[in-house]
């Protein structure tokens, strides 16, 4: 009766230990119960193949020969001097990762780190990080001995940043418009007359204000001018323009309308002529003022459009980076489980790429 009574209480001990150290993680691998849907089976786990779950992905980053990590039965064999990744998702960090193994044994995972894992009991050894990180990899480095793990248990860590939308900014365009010239730019469309290229040439020191911007020419070459011609601000080789926004008002984007399909302009200080696209180049800035110079011929241009927005230059750029095609494979259960790259190693069956469903014969 004594010996029950122990054996009982012993047991709830255990099973209270096991409760608390389960639920005390954040995230449950059960192999039994197969989370990233891996194939069942020696040789069907893929080497370098991402398996997510949620907010964690495991990848089997080094197999020793023909001796391999696999899923049989409801546990995940890692043999001798095998290598497997984990690496957390949405921002988030791996503070500690806990592992129940079948049998109880020396087994050894030795992180990249050089970390040796702490026994908990006999079945129970787990490896903790006073910083969390954001990857790890483990290897067996046991000589001959395979690591049975039917459970891992992770504790993540912090999360995915939420994205806080850029306030509107009012902003309002200045327009130069050279079909329609303004009388007080005091400047005149003429007909181009290749024995006069002085005929209506722009001075330096002649500035054309449009709204409160200034628009100031700078004449650098002395064959040819900054001229009007024909309705089109022409302006040669080496010559450029400077754009100038108002008291208290910055320039945000320039556009150029042009009268032919290539800029033939460049932002100066720098080498590469600004692309157009459909006969507009557009540039973004943030500034008080900004000059361009034409490179290569001349360049043609029909309109340009300035917009400005309030307060002062910051000088900081944002770069908006557009998402690419997801290259990840998944299986029906919407598990990943590889890449585009590695769909021809991937088992027969039926896999979603990019929201379409792919046949693998």
């Amino acid at each position: 009766m004594k010996t029950s009574t122990t054996k009982r209480i012993g047991m709830a001990i255990v099973m209270l230990f096991v409760c608390a150290f389960t639920f005390a993680e954040d995230l449950h691998l059960d192999f039994k119960k197969n989370p990233m849907g891996w194939i069942d089976g020696r040789n069907k786990m893929a080497l370098n193949t991402d398996y997510t779950y949620k907010d964690i992905v495991f990848t089997v980053t080094k197999m020793d020969g023909g001796y391999r990590t696999y899923i049989q039965g409801g546990y995940l064999t890692i043999n001798s001097f095998n290598q497997f990744k984990l690496k957390a998702l949405n921002g988030k960090r791996i503070k500690k990762v806990a592992f129940q193994i079948r049998i109880a044994d020396d087994y050894v995972l030795e992180t990249d780190d050089k970390r040796f894992p702490v026994k908990e009991n006999s079945k129970y050894f787990y490896h903790e990080w006073d910083e969390a990180k954001a990857e790890i990899v483990f290897t067996n480095t046991s000589r001959l001995t395979e690591v049975i793990v039917s459970d891992i248990f992770i504790t993540l860590e912090g999360g995915e940043t939420p994205v806080v939308p850029e306030p509107e900014v009012p902003t309002t365009t200045v327009t130069y418009d050279f079909n329609k010239l303004n009388p007080a730019w005091n400047v005149e469309s003429v007909v181009n007359d290749p024995f006069n290229k002085n005929n209506g040439k722009i001075e330096d020191n002649h500035k054309l204000i449009q709204d409160g911007v200034v628009l100031t020419p700078s004449n650098v070459s002395k064959t040819e001018y900054i001229r009007v011609l024909e309705n089109i601000l022409t302006i040669p080789a080496t010559s450029g323009i400077t754009l100038e926004a108002p008291a208290g008002k910055t320039i945000a984007k320039v556009e150029f309308v042009l009268a032919s399909s290539r800029s033939n302009l460049k932002v100066s200080g720098t080498d590469t002529e600004l692309e157009a696209i459909r006969k507009t180049v557009t540039h973004k800035v943030d500034a008080q003022k900004v000059s361009f110079e034409a490179v290569a011929g001349k360049a043609q241009i029909t309109k340009i459009n300035v917009v400005l927005k309030d307060g002062t230059p910051t000088g900081i750029t944002t770069v908006r980076e557009t998402q690419q095609n997801d290259k990840r494979v998944y299986n029906l259960n919407g598990v990943a489980v590889g890449t585009v790259e590695q769909l021809s190693t991937l088992p027969k069956g039926v896999y979603i790429i990019n929201g379409t469903k792919v046949l693998v014969h």
